[in-house]
C-alpha cells in the first residue's frame, strides 16, 4: 500500500481538537505500508532528528529511549550518535525491516509489544499521536514505559505551518 488516501477531518467547536471518525484502526494499513522515498531521505531525517535527541540530553542523562512510531529508525540513529542506547517499534514492516538492516533494535508492532522492556528514561513519539485510534491509552502506555524522573518528548504537526498550507 501506497500513501495518498485522504480522510475528511473534523475540528471539536470548544477546544478545536481535530480529528477523523471515519478512519478506524490505521494499524493494518500501516503494517502493509511501503514508501522507498522516505527510507531513502534517512540522511535528511537523521539530521532533522538529531535537534530532539539535543532537546532531550538538555533535560538531563539520557542513557536510554524508546521511540514509538519509529518508522526507518532515523531517531535512533540521531541517539546512536550521542551514545544512547536506542530502540524502537514501528508497525510498518518494511520500515521496521529497513531500520534493522542499519543495525538498529526495531521491534515490529505497537505498544504495549512483549519484546519492549521498561523503564527507558525518554519516550518519543514524533509525528505519530495523530495516527492512532486509541491516542489516550498510547500515552498512558508511554508512561508506564518511562523510568521515574524519565522524559517524554512527543511531537505534533502543525496544519497551519508554511509546509502544510503548501501541500
Amino acid at each position: 500500500k501506497e500513501y495518498g488516501r485522504a480522510l475528511d477531518l473534523y475540528a471539536c467547536g470548544s477546544c478545536g481538537f481535530e480529528f477523523c471518525p471515519t478512519a478506524g484502526d490505521p494499524t493494518a494499513h500501516y503494517a502493509a505500508l511501503s514508501d522507498a522515498e522516505y527510507v531513502g531521505t534517512t540522511p535528511q531525517r537523521v539530521a532533522q532528528a538529531r535537534p530532539l535527541v539535543r532537546q532531550l540530553l538538555a533535560r538531563g542523562k539520557i542513557h536510554t529511549l524508546l521511540d514509538v512510531g519509529a518508522g526507518a529508525g532515523n531517531l535512533l540513529l540521531a541517539a546512536k550518535e550521542q551514545g544512547i542506547s536506542a530502540t524502537g517499534v514501528e508497525p510498518c514492516r518494511a520500515f521496521a525491516e529497513a531500520g534493522r538492516a542499519q543495525g538498529l533494535s526495531i521491534v515490529c508492532g505497537t505498544l504495549p509489544h512483549p519484546e519492549i522492556t521498561p523503564p527507558f528514561d525518554a519516550v518519543t513519539l514524533v509525528d505519530v499521536i495523530e495516527h492512532v485510534s486509541a491516542p489516550k491509552a498510547l500515552l498512558a502506555e508511554c508512561l508506564r514505559h518511562i523510568a521515574p524522573g524519565g522524559e517524554l518528548l512527543f511531537v505534533t504537526p502543525d496544519r497551519d505551518s508554511l509546509a502544510a498550507r503548501l501541500l
